[in-house]
């Protein structure tokens, strides 16, 4: 009979689906504030017979452009903040005790403040907290102001004279509202978080919210925390990056400890301290971060990783994925950036594999293929071949008597979701060749027109050439 190679699955069994809106590139906000951003770049359509599809990924840190960003300093000031163990520290809040746990925050926080610089973006805002909590007055205004931006406003720093008047052990600072409260002595988590809340909900809705929070102990009154946090987390979408100070620090960060169960639920990081003058190293670099990973996976396969850390940019290039697509429909091309603090976002890229088959068959047939469609099946199949319009395969017909008159049938398939997107089964007018006699059009076409080029004759060969209308 005819000779050729059969090669591939059918089509038959494919109908059309909805498109999937992909985001590409993708941008989220760290728990520093910086935007991550992730992006995928490859072709949208995989053409039948190519021979490699390459795809590059990037992911870029940066200062968050367009972003509007509130960062709140929440500082326990209960008595033991009061202890001396922070050596090198000075009397940061001239209150005649050297290198205590206060000190050293108020050293590190002016640090984390001085590292936002002068965007204009940024607002930055202070609560004290002890037995109860409270928001500082920032700004040398009439009325309260409890936002300032940007973050180095004023000659000098009013932002800075405000985190130098904080002190412990049951007495507030000495500036704007925090006088002239008594914060107590103990440690009232419930009371800090619930203030934040308050905070923020006096900024516009939308804005991205970050908290450090700094604490040497468990909370020690005031109920559970479990509420306020989740009021803070789920209402205003705030990142809580936490901070425990001093010789049980340590054991503050272990999993499950208060610290560690703020930072998890919000998506922030716990940081253990055990010599508190390391807050004035640790807390800047808390203000930014750096890119860890790049992975690139295709339909849910991990593909390939590149490791940082990268403060910048961190890419993949030409990276050779044509064996991970599927043979039909929508592929998904993934990228995905993870930050040193645990930050991440995804790019989606959708790549549609195109397929065009050539059916061969003894026995005609009119079946419709889709209920709600017109395409048509006009072949039983029994071998099909991966075809492209400049690439069909050859036929020729053996000289063999005994097979003239017999009747062969042939039918071009398509699907390709992205020349048609309303439709992308394709399906062709059919071809019925008589050997040793001649070769009949039948059928009607839905995007495919097909005809037969060559001779049927017994010895002679020929090949079911084809053009895809509106392409």
């Amino acid at each position: 009979m005819l000779r050729s190679i059969s090669s591939a699955a059918g089509l038959f069994a494919l109908l059309p689906a909805p498109l999937v809106l992909a985001q590409n590139p993708a941008s989220t906000i760290t728990t520093t504030g910086q935007q991550l951003t992730v992006e995928v770049t490859c072709d949208q359509v995989l053409d039948e017979g190519s021979t490699s599809f390459t795809v590059d990924a990037c992911a870029n840190l940066s200062v968050a452009q367009d972003v509007e960003i509130n960062v709140l300093f929440v500082v326990d000031l209960s008595g033991s903040m009061g202890t001396v163990d922070a050596g090198g520290v000075g009397d940061a809040n001239d209150d005649g005790e050297v290198g205590t746990r206060v000190d050293a925050a108020i050293e590190g926080l002016i640090s984390l403040a001085d590292s936002f610089g002068s965007n204009a973006n940024v607002d930055l805002g202070i609560i004290g907290f002890a037995q109860n909590a409270l928001r500082a007055d920032v700004r040398p205004l009439p009325g309260p102001q409890f936002w300032l931006s940007p973050p180095d406003l004023g000659d000098p720093n009013h932002f800075e004279t405000v985190l130098r008047s904080m002190d412990s052990g049951g007495t507030g600072p000495e500036i704007g509202q925090f006088t002239p409260l008594e914060l107590g002595q103990l440690t009232n988590y419930a009371a800090a978080l619930q203030t934040a809340s308050q905070a923020f909900a006096s900024q516009p809705p939308g804005e991205t919210n970050i908290v450090f929070f700094i604490s040497d102990g468990e909370p020690t009154t005031g109920g559970p925390f479990q509420g306020p946090l989740q009021q803070l987390v789920n209402q205003h979408g705030a990142k809580i990056n936490t901070f425990g100070v001093g010789g049980f620090a340590a054991d503050l960060c272990d999993p499950g400890e208060e610290l560690d169960v703020i930072a998890n639920f919000s998506g922030g990081t716990c940081n253990a301290v055990a010599d508190p003058s390391d807050l004035t190293t640790v807390l800047p670099q808390a203000s930014a971060t750096t890119i860890e990973q790049l992975l690139v996976s295709v339909n849910g396969d991990l593909v390939l990783v590149a490791d940082g850390p990268e403060a910048a940019e961190l890419c993949l290039e030409d990276v050779e994925i044509l064996q991970q697509l599927d043979l039909f429909g929508i592929n998904f091309v993934e990228a995905t950036a993870i930050a040193a603090d645990g930050t991440q976002i995804t790019a989606t890229k959708e790549v549609v594999r195109t397929v065009c088959q050539l059916f061969v068959g003894l026995q005609a047939t009119n079946m419709l293929l889709d209920p709600n469609d017109v395409d048509r099946s006009y072949v039983v199949p029994l071998m099909w071949f991966d075809v492209t319009e400049s690439q069909v395969p050859t036929f020729e017909v053996p000289p063999v008597p005994q097979l003239a008159g017999l009747d062969v049938y042939f039918q071009v398939g398509m699907h390709n979701m992205v020349a048609f997107p309303d439709n992308p089964l394709q399906m062709s007018n059919g071809v019925k060749v008589t050997l040793g006699g001649d070769a009949v059009i039948y059928g009607a076409a839905t995007g495919i027109w097909s005809w037969l080029d060559g001779g049927v004759g017994l010895g002679e060969s020929f090949e079911v050439r084809f053009d895809v209308l509106g392409m």
